[in-house]
């Protein structure tokens, strides 16, 4: 699953990840793996068509607002 943040991203204790940073669960940096696991935020741009499913799994009621060439 691959997404661009839009705006920080707080992880809890785990820290804040940076705006524009592009998160991917495949690789193993040291956003990605702590933000694994995480529901990502409505706010983040999908990259792939599995980050698009997981936000409109999240968001049932704002799946017409999800960016993406996907919807």
């Amino acid at each position: 699953m691959r997404f661009r943040l839009t705006e920080d991203w707080r992880l809890g204790d785990d820290g804040v990840v940076p705006a524009n940073t592009v998160l991917d669960f495949a690789k193993s940096d040291q956003w990605s793996r702590r933000a694994k696991g995480k529901v990502i935020p409505f706010t983040a741009t999908p990259l792939d068509q599995e980050a698009l499913e997981s936000l409109a799994r999240e968001y049932p009621d704002a799946k017409h607002l999800l960016p993406g060439a996907w919807v």
